[in-house]
Protein backbone atom coordinates (compact mmCIF):
# COMPACT_ATOMS: atom_id res chain seq x y z
CA UNK A 1 0.00 0.00 0.00
CA UNK A 2 2.92 2.23 1.30
CA UNK A 3 4.47 1.48 -2.64
CA UNK A 4 1.22 1.79 -4.48
CA UNK A 5 1.03 5.62 -2.55
CA UNK A 6 4.93 6.77 -3.45
CA UNK A 7 4.42 5.49 -6.85
CA UNK A 8 1.04 7.37 -7.21
CA UNK A 9 2.71 10.75 -5.63
CA UNK A 10 5.57 10.02 -8.68
CA UNK A 11 3.35 10.44 -11.38
CA UNK A 12 1.59 13.15 -9.89
CA UNK A 13 4.52 15.15 -9.26
CA UNK A 14 5.73 14.37 -13.37
CA UNK A 15 2.65 15.30 -14.26
CA UNK A 16 2.75 18.16 -12.66
CA UNK A 17 6.09 19.26 -13.89
CA UNK A 18 5.12 18.53 -17.34
CA UNK A 19 2.42 20.84 -17.31
CA UNK A 20 4.09 23.44 -15.48
CA UNK A 21 6.74 23.49 -18.55
CA UNK A 22 3.70 23.36 -21.56
CA UNK A 23 2.29 26.71 -19.76
CA UNK A 24 5.80 28.25 -19.41
CA UNK A 25 6.49 27.72 -23.20
CA UNK A 26 2.95 28.95 -24.15
CA UNK A 27 3.33 32.28 -21.35
CA UNK A 28 6.43 32.22 -23.76
CA UNK A 29 5.64 32.02 -27.18
CA UNK A 30 2.49 34.21 -25.84
CA UNK A 31 4.50 36.80 -24.78
CA UNK A 32 6.48 36.95 -28.36
CA UNK A 33 3.91 37.44 -30.21
CA UNK A 34 2.53 40.28 -28.02
CA UNK A 35 5.89 41.90 -28.87
CA UNK A 36 6.06 41.17 -32.30
CA UNK A 37 2.75 42.51 -32.71
CA UNK A 38 3.93 45.71 -30.90
CA UNK A 39 6.84 45.91 -32.72
CA UNK A 40 4.74 45.71 -36.08
CA UNK A 41 2.51 48.31 -34.46
CA UNK A 42 4.69 50.73 -34.18
CA UNK A 43 4.83 52.55 -37.47
CA UNK A 44 7.75 55.18 -36.26
CA UNK A 45 9.98 52.17 -35.42
CA UNK A 46 9.28 50.47 -38.56
CA UNK A 47 10.44 53.62 -40.63
CA UNK A 48 13.40 54.45 -38.17
CA UNK A 49 14.47 51.06 -38.69
CA UNK A 50 13.72 51.34 -42.75
CA UNK A 51 15.72 54.77 -42.76
CA UNK A 52 18.45 52.81 -41.08
CA UNK A 53 18.56 49.98 -43.32
CA UNK A 54 19.26 52.56 -46.34
CA UNK A 55 21.37 55.09 -45.03
CA UNK A 56 23.41 51.67 -44.42
CA UNK A 57 23.37 50.62 -47.98
CA UNK A 58 23.89 53.92 -49.14
CA UNK A 59 27.26 54.50 -46.96
CA UNK A 60 28.39 51.05 -48.11
CA UNK A 61 27.73 51.51 -51.35
CA UNK A 62 30.04 54.67 -51.36
CA UNK A 63 33.06 52.96 -49.74
CA UNK A 64 32.30 50.06 -51.73
CA UNK A 65 33.08 52.85 -54.81
CA UNK A 66 35.60 54.33 -53.26
CA UNK A 67 37.34 50.93 -51.96
CA UNK A 68 37.24 50.01 -56.11
CA UNK A 69 38.33 52.93 -56.90
CA UNK A 70 41.49 53.17 -54.81
CA UNK A 71 42.04 49.90 -55.73
CA UNK A 72 42.33 50.71 -59.28
CA UNK A 73 44.33 54.14 -58.98
CA UNK A 74 46.74 52.25 -56.94
CA UNK A 75 47.12 49.89 -59.29
CA UNK A 76 48.17 52.19 -62.05
CA UNK A 77 50.11 54.43 -59.62
CA UNK A 78 52.33 51.08 -58.66
CA UNK A 79 52.85 50.75 -62.81
CA UNK A 80 53.41 54.26 -63.20
CA UNK A 81 56.28 53.87 -60.47
CA UNK A 82 57.54 50.85 -61.55
CA UNK A 83 57.97 52.18 -65.11
CA UNK A 84 59.83 55.01 -63.50
CA UNK A 85 62.55 53.20 -62.34
CA UNK A 86 62.71 51.27 -65.09
CA UNK A 87 63.40 54.20 -67.36
CA UNK A 88 65.65 55.69 -64.45
CA UNK A 89 68.00 52.78 -64.92
CA UNK A 90 67.74 52.95 -68.28
CA UNK A 91 69.07 56.59 -68.33
CA UNK A 92 71.70 55.28 -65.65
CA UNK A 93 73.11 52.28 -67.85
CA UNK A 94 73.23 55.21 -70.84
CA UNK A 95 74.89 57.69 -68.50
CA UNK A 96 77.36 55.48 -67.07
CA UNK A 97 78.02 54.52 -71.09
CA UNK A 98 78.55 57.98 -72.44
CA UNK A 99 80.95 58.62 -69.44
CA UNK A 100 83.09 55.19 -70.42
CA UNK A 101 83.11 56.44 -73.90
CA UNK A 102 83.99 60.12 -72.91
CA UNK A 103 87.08 58.75 -70.30
CA UNK A 104 88.08 56.16 -73.55
CA UNK A 105 88.26 59.44 -75.39
CA UNK A 106 90.23 61.31 -73.04
CA UNK A 107 92.78 58.29 -72.21
CA UNK A 108 93.33 58.06 -76.04
CA UNK A 109 93.74 61.71 -77.19
CA UNK A 110 95.35 63.22 -73.73
CA UNK A 111 97.01 60.02 -71.92
CA UNK A 112 100.29 60.78 -74.21
CA UNK A 113 101.96 64.15 -73.21
CA UNK A 114 105.72 64.67 -74.36
CA UNK A 115 107.10 62.66 -71.66
CA UNK A 116 105.94 59.38 -73.71
CA UNK A 117 109.58 60.50 -75.70
CA UNK A 118 111.81 60.85 -73.17
CA UNK A 119 114.95 60.58 -73.51
CA UNK A 120 117.79 62.26 -75.14
CA UNK A 121 117.44 63.03 -78.54
CA UNK A 122 120.70 63.73 -81.10
CA UNK A 123 120.59 65.71 -84.12
CA UNK A 124 123.14 67.67 -86.64
CA UNK A 125 122.59 71.43 -85.84
CA UNK A 126 122.50 73.96 -88.21
CA UNK A 127 126.23 74.30 -89.59
CA UNK A 128 127.25 71.38 -88.34
CA UNK A 129 128.44 68.03 -89.44
CA UNK A 130 128.24 65.53 -86.82
CA UNK A 131 125.16 64.42 -84.40
CA UNK A 132 125.27 65.86 -81.03
CA UNK A 133 123.43 65.52 -77.98
CA UNK A 134 120.75 68.50 -78.94
CA UNK A 135 118.08 68.19 -76.55
CA UNK A 136 116.77 65.49 -73.76
CA UNK A 137 113.09 65.29 -73.26
CA UNK A 138 112.42 65.04 -69.37
CA UNK A 139 110.33 62.69 -67.56
CA UNK A 140 108.05 65.99 -66.21
CA UNK A 141 107.15 66.69 -70.12
CA UNK A 142 109.96 69.78 -69.88
CA UNK A 143 112.65 70.19 -72.24
CA UNK A 144 116.87 70.85 -72.11
CA UNK A 145 118.08 72.34 -74.84
CA UNK A 146 121.81 71.87 -75.74
CA UNK A 147 122.36 73.72 -78.24
CA UNK A 148 124.41 76.83 -76.89
CA UNK A 149 123.55 77.73 -73.81
CA UNK A 150 121.63 74.87 -71.74
CA UNK A 151 118.14 76.20 -71.75
CA UNK A 152 115.20 74.14 -69.37
CA UNK A 153 111.52 75.00 -71.16
CA UNK A 154 109.09 73.87 -68.25
CA UNK A 155 106.28 71.66 -69.29
CA UNK A 156 103.61 74.48 -68.88
CA UNK A 157 105.38 75.64 -72.14
CA UNK A 158 104.27 72.69 -74.01
CA UNK A 159 100.94 72.64 -76.14
CA UNK A 160 100.28 69.15 -77.02
CA UNK A 161 98.92 69.07 -80.93
CA UNK A 162 98.48 65.42 -81.06
CA UNK A 163 100.16 61.94 -79.84
CA UNK A 164 103.31 62.69 -82.71
CA UNK A 165 102.73 66.54 -82.71
CA UNK A 166 103.97 68.74 -80.03
CA UNK A 167 105.13 72.60 -79.77
CA UNK A 168 106.71 74.00 -77.40
CA UNK A 169 107.59 78.32 -76.92
CA UNK A 170 110.56 79.78 -75.46
CA UNK A 171 111.01 83.60 -75.26
CA UNK A 172 114.18 85.28 -74.31
CA UNK A 173 113.65 89.37 -72.81
CA UNK A 174 117.29 89.81 -72.61
CA UNK A 175 117.32 89.67 -76.22
CA UNK A 176 114.21 90.26 -76.94
CA UNK A 177 114.16 86.35 -79.67
CA UNK A 178 111.27 84.08 -78.92
CA UNK A 179 111.16 80.75 -80.80
CA UNK A 180 108.84 78.32 -81.22
CA UNK A 181 109.72 74.75 -81.50
CA UNK A 182 107.71 71.93 -82.98
CA UNK A 183 108.07 68.47 -82.76
CA UNK A 184 107.05 66.18 -85.26
CA UNK A 185 107.47 62.37 -84.17
CA UNK A 186 107.70 59.28 -86.90
CA UNK A 187 108.02 56.65 -84.37
CA UNK A 188 109.22 56.58 -80.68
CA UNK A 189 112.90 57.45 -82.19
CA UNK A 190 112.90 59.40 -84.75
CA UNK A 191 110.78 62.50 -85.68
CA UNK A 192 112.08 66.11 -87.11
CA UNK A 193 112.42 69.15 -84.90
CA UNK A 194 111.78 72.54 -86.67
CA UNK A 195 112.59 76.11 -84.98
CA UNK A 196 111.15 78.92 -85.84
CA UNK A 197 113.30 82.07 -84.41
CA UNK A 198 111.41 85.60 -84.36
CA UNK A 199 113.13 88.69 -83.27
CA UNK A 200 111.26 91.90 -83.76
CA UNK A 201 109.93 91.35 -87.49
CA UNK A 202 112.73 89.22 -88.40
CA UNK A 203 111.99 85.23 -88.26
CA UNK A 204 113.99 82.28 -89.50
CA UNK A 205 112.87 78.45 -89.48
CA UNK A 206 115.21 75.60 -89.44
CA UNK A 207 114.90 71.72 -89.50
CA UNK A 208 116.54 69.13 -88.02
CA UNK A 209 116.54 65.36 -88.00
CA UNK A 210 116.42 63.91 -84.62
CA UNK A 211 116.96 60.41 -83.09
CA UNK A 212 116.55 59.15 -79.92
CA UNK A 213 119.81 57.32 -78.32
Amino acid sequence: EQNRTEHYYYLLNNNLNFYILQISKAFKFLSASILLQKFFSNKKLIFELSQFNQNFNFARNIYLNVFNKYQKESSIMKEQIKNFYLLLIILSLIALFLISCDNKNKTGTEGRTLSYYAGNWWGKASGETAEENILTINGDSSITLKIGDEIIIPSTSVTRVSDTNYIASYYNSTVNVSTKFTFNFSSDTQGKLIMEITQGSTSQSSTIDITKK
